[in-house]
């Protein structure tokens, strides 16, 4: 039986126009789109994702039952070898953040530094390191 989900290879639209000529080439054009197709629903359920590598973890991860974080400008490979983000009960987390946590995380994750973000991230790295101190 093939897996629910799988890695889909798709052309990033702006990469279309810029192909056509309707806009100037702000990144190479190599540069592809990958997303996590649903099986079951006919729809996709990750990405978009730019590295090939990380849509298959994710993929896999899913394949395997658990509920994965939606990781933007975040590289989950890199996450999962140095420990970073792990799986608890079925779901990914941040170490030493709740799922509600770790989702909070990421989206507040940016150019403008909040103080929930700073909060959550100091939680993060103290669990990280077992450092009380940080």
């Amino acid at each position: 039986m093939p897996d629910r989900y799988s890695v889909v290879h798709l052309p990033r639209v702006d990469l279309i126009a810029i192909e056509i000529g309707t806009q100037v080439p702000a990144t190479p054009m190599e540069q592809l789109c990958y997303q996590i197709e649903d099986s079951l629903e006919d729809d996709y359920v990750g990405g978009p994702y730019s590295d090939e590598r990380e849509a298959n973890c994710a993929c896999a991860r899913l394949n395997a039952g658990v509920d994965i974080l939606y990781l933007p400008g975040f590289n989950r490979l890199l996450l999962e070898k140095n420990g970073t983000i792990i799986i608890e009960s079925g779901r990914e987390i941040f170490v030493g953040l709740t799922r509600q946590e770790s989702e909070e995380y990421v989206s507040l994750h940016g150019p403008v530094v909040c103080d929930r973000f700073i909060d959550l991230n100091r939680k993060h790295k103290r669990a990280l390191s077992g450092i009380e101190d940080l």
